[in-house]
């Protein structure tokens, strides 16, 4: 089995020859094809001990190896962010930013925790986190292949041409947005003797220059529904009591 590293080398290589046009019939597919699969052997776990180039293809084929070996590094560049860790109040958006030149791959959204929807444009990964259901939101994201394309088979063959190993290589990253959850108030409304639930009292909530009265359900409880970012100051007073008291 090849190591991890190596693999990543193989289908990095297979996609940069994808990339540059696979396989075409011509002169100039079949030196790509050649150049590939030299590579593929030389990092194999079993290496030929020499190679020899027919002389008159030599000079297309090692410029292929160079230029395959060139991309081929340039897609295994992992993004790196200006922070892999931000914190934000529910409700609010944090964005993340690619620092490095990591090359002209796209990067691809595969999953997102906690509730939060992510969106990247450019160099810049937005997190919203109006949804969120959990202290933190998660983004793992992908660069280089679609994701549809992400798991194709192992080998990849042309007629009677030797098979090559096929896929696309793509790197995993990812940040995580820890959420400072937003709370509302709840006020419960019960007999001071029997300290049963009362019914039908008058309560207003006074915060941001706002007010919003609601009457206690059966329960006794008068909730202000709307969720509120931490350290807003809540008033509440009780208007009327409940019939009959």
């Amino acid at each position: 089995y090849l190591s991890k590293s190596k693999i990543e080398i193989n289908s990095s290589i297979m996609s940069a020859y994808h990339e540059f046009g696979g396989w075409t019939n011509d002169d100039t597919g079949k030196f790509r094809w050649i150049a590939a699969q030299i590579l593929i052997w030389q990092n194999s776990n079993e290496p030929p001990k020499s190679l020899t180039i027919t002389p008159e293809y030599r000079n297309a084929v090692n410029n292929w190896i160079n230029e395959l070996s060139a991309r081929a590094a340039v897609i295994r560049v992992r993004p790196a962010w200006d922070k892999i860790e931000k914190t934000a109040i529910e409700g609010d958006k944090a964005t993340f930013n690619v620092t490095n030149a990591w090359g002209s791959h796209n990067l691809y959204v595969q999953s997102v925790t906690g509730g939060g929807k992510a969106t990247i444009s450019g160099n810049v990964l937005t997190v919203d986190t109006s949804g969120a259901t959990s202290n933190e939101i998660v983004v793992n994201m992908v660069k280089g292949s679609k994701l549809n394309e992400m798991f194709s088979s192992t080998v990849w063959t042309n007629g009677n041409y030797q098979k090559l190993l096929t896929g696309s290589f793509y790197v995993g990253t990812s940040v995580k947005v820890n959420v400072i959850r937003k709370g509302t108030v709840e006020i419960t409304k019960i007999d001071s003797k029997t300290n049963a639930p009362l019914k039908g009292a008058l309560f207003r909530f006074t915060y941001d220059g706002k007010t919003k009265d609601v009457v206690s359900g059966v329960d006794g409880k008068a909730k202000l529904g709307e969720r509120l970012k931490p350290g807003t100051v809540v008033k509440v007073s009780e208007l009327t009591a409940p019939s009959g008291l």
